[in-house]
């Protein structure tokens, strides 16, 4: 997080436990706080520690706490999809791993977040399934094997 957005975060603590703020308290809690954390889970994580205990909150608690919930995150994370078609192994890797880490990372769309940090572009999808269409796959599959049983 930036020392701007430390400074808010130290707002909204102050709020709660009266500490002091200070250009330099925002700096040093921008260089603790682990560097993947987002400033809405920054708040939520402050929120919950203050809905639980009385301690004075410290950058290295809200990391500890951060890394539980990158760790739940996965841990509950849906069935990772496949990685998008033409990947090579090492590519296949990468994607996998960007995967995780948008979820973990708390990503509202963890495939669309790897594809674009690995600069991949997923297919779009081919037309939808309609039911007029599988009736027209069923008549032409029947005709084909028709024919060729005859033949």
């Amino acid at each position: 997080m930036t020392p701007t957005e430390c400074a808010a975060l130290l707002t909204r603590i102050a709020a709660i436990d009266n500490r002091k703020l200070t250009a330099e308290a925002a700096d040093e809690w921008s260089h603790a706080l682990d560097s993947r954390l987002r400033p809405d889970d920054a708040l939520w994580l402050a929120r919950r520690h203050f809905s639980t205990s009385d301690d004075y909150l410290t950058p290295n608690r809200i990391n500890a706490a951060y890394r539980e919930v990158r760790r739940q995150r996965v841990k509950y994370m849906r069935a990772e999809p496949p990685p998008p078609d033409g990947l090579g192994v090492m590519e296949s890797i990468a994607w996998s791993k960007a995967y995780v880490e948008a979820v973990a990372s708390g990503a509202d769309d963890p495939d669309l977040t790897a594809c674009q940090q690995l600069n991949i572009a997923r297919p779009e999808p081919g037309p939808a399934i309609t039911q007029g269409r599988v009736s027209h796959l069923i008549t032409q599959t029947t005709t084909t094997l028709t024919e060729g049983a005859s033949a």
